[in-house]
C-alpha cells in the first residue's frame, strides 16, 4: 500500500447519514487512509478537494431517480480517466451509472433498486442480490451492512487480511464476507419452540430407563453369550444375572 491514500467521500445532495459514516468510521481511522468529506452535504471541504483523490466513495440518497448535479458527475468522469478507484455504496451505485463509468461493467446496488439501475442503465450489467461487486477499479455494494463490507475487503486489498480483520473488530464485525453472498435470504429458520415435542419426549424417555440402560419399548432382555451385550446390572429384572443385550 502507498503510505497517506487520500480518501474523497462525497457529500451528495439528499446524503442517507448511514452510508456516509460508514466509510468515514472505518477508513477514517486507519493510518494509511486520510479521508475527507467533499461537497456541501456533511461535508468539510468543497467538492474540488476531491479532484485529485486516489479513492473516490459516493454514499447512498435518497430519490435515486433524481441523479446528483452535473459538477459530481464531472468529477466521477474525471476520476475514472485518471485511474482513481471508485466506490459506490447502495444508490451510488446509481450516482456511477448516471455518469456513465459503469458502461460494460459489472455492478449492484441495494436490492430495493436493482431493477431502477437495470431499467435507467441498460449498459450496466446489474448482479442482483450481491453484497459487493468488484470490477477493476470500480466496487459498488448494497447499503448498510454490506458497505461494512465493502470497505474491509478495501483494506484487504490495500493492505492484507490482518489489517482487514483488525478494522472489523473495532466495529465488532466479522472477517468481511465475500462478495458473492447474497444481501438476504428469503426461507427462514424454524423457532426453536418447534422442538419443544421432541424435547419432552427424550426427558420422559431418560427419565424412565431401566437400570441396566434399556428403554420402557425394549419388551425383554436377550441373555446370552453374543457379542455386544453388556454385563449383567444389579436390580434390573430383565437381566437376571445374565449379559444384558437390551441396549
Amino acid at each position: 500500500m502507498m503510505p497517506g491514500l487520500t480518501v474523497a467521500i462525497l457529500g451528495v445532495p439528499r446524503l442517507i447519514p448511514l452510508d456516509l459514516s460508514i466509510p468515514l468510521h472505518i477508513l477514517g481511522r486507519y493510518a494509511g487512509y486520510r479521508v475527507t468529506v467533499c461537497g456541501e452535504a456533511m461535508s468539510t471541504q468543497p467538492l474540488a478537494a476531491a479532484a485529485d483523490a486516489d479513492i473516490i466513495v459516493v454514499p447512498g440518497y435518497d430519490d435515486p431517480e433524481l441523479p446528483p448535479p452535473a459538477e459530481y458527475l464531472d468529477l466521477l468522469r474525471a476520476a475514472a480517466d485518471r485511474g482513481a478507484r471508485l466506490v459506490g455504496i447502495c444508490t451510488g451505485t446509481l450516482a456511477l451509472a448516471a455518469a456513465g463509468v459503469l458502461d460494460g461493467r459489472d455492478a449492484t446496488t441495494h436490492w430495493e433498486y436493482v431493477a431502477r439501475l437495470r431499467a435507467d442503465h441498460p449498459l450496466v450489467n446489474v448482479l442482483e442480490n450481491r453484497l459487493y461487486v468488484e470490477d477493476g477499479k470500480i466496487l459498488t455494494s448494497a447499503g448498510g451492512g454490506a458497505a461494512i463490507d465493502a470497505c474491509l475487503h478495501l483494506i484487504a486489498s490495500d493492505v492484507g487480511a490482518a489489517a482487514a480483520y483488525e478494522a472489523g473488530k473495532h466495529v465488532v464485525a466479522g472477517p468481511a464476507r465475500s462478495g458473492d453472498q447474497r444481501q438476504y435470504v428469503d426461507v427462514l429458520t424454524p423457532p426453536r419452540s418447534d422442538l419443544s415435542t421432541t424435547r419432552e419426549w427424550r426427558c420422559s424417555s431418560w427419565a424412565n430407563r431401566s437400570p441396566c440402560g434399556s428403554w420402557p419399548s425394549t419388551p425383554t432382555c436377550r441373555a446370552g453369550p453374543s457379542s455386544g451385550t453388556s454385563p449383567p446390572r444389579p436390580g434390573c429384572p430383565r437381566c437376571s444375572g445374565s449379559p444384558c443385550s437390551a441396549y
